[in-house]
């Protein structure tokens, strides 16, 4: 089980899935694919979301005790609204039949699902902060989804995206997400260390924000 996770949490890594969506768009601008555009906005507004979030409860204690929600899930987030139009696009040409299409599209969500919920067993995160995420990212995966036509992009190209983006996270210092957002959290409240769960003004909520892995 402990493997298991261990690999949803890779696949779930906002620093790969925006590295390989990052990569795949700037391919799609210099071969005209028009549904990258779309992506690039629809992933910008669920970082902003998520991030917004995250520093509303880390840098000023704003959450929602009842639902234990102090932040949206990133791993959940932006699994969610990456893998679903990266597998797709790998059935845009070759495998263009439309079964392979769905088929692929589905298995995008599920795996996005798959690594919301590891973030449970993790606890990194409660069910309201994982199942806000994984909606929020699957909305944007449908949006973007609707978007895609029939405009040329190599099979390939997906699977580079993916290798490249994992290469540059192997050899570069990249920090981590978690980190960066507490410091910024600390940096924008002029607070010295990062709001805990149980400082929502209610009941104590477990520290789920003391394992820096989103």
């Amino acid at each position: 089980m402990h493997e298991l996770l261990s690999v949803l949490t890779i696949l779930g890594d906002s620093r790969l899935l925006l590295g390989a969506a990052g990569i795949l768009i700037i391919f799609g601008s210099f071969s005209r694919t028009n549904w990258t555009y779309h992506w690039l906005i629809a992933v910008a507004c669920v970082c902003v979301i998520t991030l917004a979030t995250k520093l509303a409860f880390l840098g000023w204690g704003i959450g929602i005790h009842a639902l234990e929600f102090t932040g949206i899930s990133g791993h959940a987030a932006v699994s969610a609204s990456v893998w679903p139009p990266l597998l797709r696009a790998v059935a845009k040409d070759s495998l263009g039949r439309w079964v392979w299409k769905t088929g692929l599209t589905c298995l995008g969500f599920l795996l996005a699902a798959s690594i919301a919920w590891s973030r449970l067993p993790l606890n990194a995160h409660s069910l309201s902060e994982v199942t806000l995420g994984w909606l929020l990212g699957a909305t944007a995966s449908v949006f973007v989804i609707r978007q895609q036509r029939q405009e040329a992009m190599f099979l390939g190209a997906p699977l580079v995206a993916l290798f490249g983006s994992a290469l540059f996270l192997a050899i570069l210092p990249i920090p981590k997400t978690h980190q960066v957002v507490v410091d910024l959290a600390e940096t924008l409240s002029g607070s010295d260390s990062p709001r805990a769960r149980n400082s929502t003004h209610a009941p104590p909520i477990e520290d789920r924000h003391r394992n820096p892995t989103d």
